[in-house]
């Protein structure tokens, strides 16, 4: 679940990059969901988000 979750993130920044399409919202869910199964991981996500953006 983990995996799936992370790769759905991953492609959401990637439309967001191509498009400019991607809510940050939907992108702070995804980490909302991430936190759930891994809080260190959701916790580089949140730090960096605005790095990747």
């Amino acid at each position: 679940m983990f995996a799936i979750t992370f790769l759905k993130f991953l492609k959401k920044i990637i439309t967001y990059f191509h498009d400019k399409s991607v809510d940050m919202s939907e992108l702070e869910h995804y980490i909302n969901i991430v936190e759930e199964i891994n809080p260190t991981i959701a916790s580089i996500l949140k730090s960096n988000l605005n790095q990747l953006l």
